[in-house]
């Protein structure tokens, strides 16, 4: 693929770029997204996590993922906090003893709730550094429903289209992404602004979603 000149996405979850700067977190999402695919059709428990265990290579590439993502101007539009995805995946994995590591557990809250903040001081600046050289975007929607991600270059566009939980069908069809520009451009109708100083309803989501993740935290 060409160099990307923005991103666009409409999610139900934490887009996991911003997830994989920090490694116990890029290991739990990447851990769940393994169970998953050893799950499918096979009727066995699934495994505890280790982070002992965790392959340090793949923690690399994704920290490399990130730092390129890092360099695009993206466009985000989230769902409401309580459907985001990968909180309920950790209460989800406490809950059925996955972790047994608390002090792991805990670490991997406060990663996320670092994530948050760093979403936060890039929509507050409007950009994801502090030269403010790439531009960033923030906007939450009621109804997002899937995770779909447009990628325009200097020649076509790219969708990703996600499908059994972390799987995505790729495609540069003209009509196809012009319809899911079309798509991405409804909701954006819809959509509270995040971006910039003193926003009211950026402050509400974050303040309800930290809530959540610091109680999960305690249950560690």
């Amino acid at each position: 693929m060409q160099q990307v000149t923005k991103l666009t996405c409409a999610t139900d979850d934490i887009p996991f770029f911003h997830l994989f700067k920090y490694p116990e977190l890029a290991a739990f999402k990447m851990h769940f997204w393994d169970s998953r695919i050893a799950k499918t059709g096979v009727n066995k428990s699934e495994k505890i996590l280790d982070y002992k265990k965790v392959n340090k290579k793949d923690l690399r590439n994704a920290l490399q993922l990130h730092k390129t993502y890092m360099n695009i101007p993206s466009l985000e539009i989230w769902t409401k906090n309580y459907l985001l995805i990968t909180p309920d995946q950790l209460r989800y994995a406490q809950e059925s003893q996955l972790i047994k590591d608390a002090g792991f557990g805990k670490a991997i809250c406060d990663q996320l709730l670092n994530t948050l903040q760093d979403v936060e001081n890039y929509a507050i600046q409007k950009s994801k550094n502090k030269k403010e050289t790439v531009p960033f975007e923030w906007y939450q929607c009621d109804v997002v429903g899937s995770v779909t991600y447009l990628a325009d270059t200097p020649d076509k566009q790219f969708s990703f289209l996600r499908f059994n939980t972390f799987n995505n069908f790729q495609t540069d069809d003209i009509q196809l992404c012009k319809e899911v520009e079309m798509w991405l451009l409804s909701l954006l109708n819809n959509s509270t602004g995040f971006s910039g100083h003193g926003s009211r309803q950026r402050n509400i989501y974050l303040h309800n979603t930290r809530k959540a993740i610091e109680l999960l935290r305690n249950n560690f």
